[in-house]
């Protein structure tokens, strides 16, 4: 038997998670496209030149897409293929977030990153920590 619903989905809270993560990065990249230099500020980071405030915003459209892709299976009706479209959401987006902290601690070993750029790597790594765990959890309940 699952540990999740009596349909063998997940518990509700693995859901809020999800949810969670998405709604973060959907807020995150929105602000870096109408606000740059606050997500600078509440990360402690000097400000984007100017000239690359365009490159900000053009990664804040990525980021608001990747907590969008979060959110999309939650539109279907609870089921199998809710699931199966979420475990390829977390799949896809952990594997995104694993080349973001390999990107930063690159660039930050590199010395071309400041060292609070870990704050964003090390998010992202345990981010997908987390979503692989989920999938890791959800095969075994879908084994028994």
């Amino acid at each position: 038997m699952s540990v999740g619903d009596r349909d063998g989905s997940p518990p509700s809270w693995q859901f809020a998670v999800v949810i969670a993560l998405g709604a973060g990065d959907l807020v995150t990249g929105a602000l870096l496209v109408v606000a740059p230099a606050v997500v600078f500020r509440l990360l402690g980071f000097a400000p984007a030149p100017d000239e690359a405030t365009i490159f900000v915003r053009w990664i804040g459209v990525f980021v608001a897409a990747i907590g969008g892709a979060y959110l999309l299976p939650f539109r279907l009706a609870a089921g199998r293929e809710r699931q199966e479209r979420l475990r390829a959401t977390l799949e896809w987006t952990a594997l995104a977030r694993l080349a973001v902290a390999t990107f930063v601690a690159a660039g930050v070993l590199a010395v071309a990153l400041p060292e609070g750029w870990c704050f964003v790597g090390s998010y992202d790594a345990l981010a997908a920590s987390a979503q692989l765990a989920l999938l890791a959890a959800w095969g075994r309940s879908s084994e028994r």
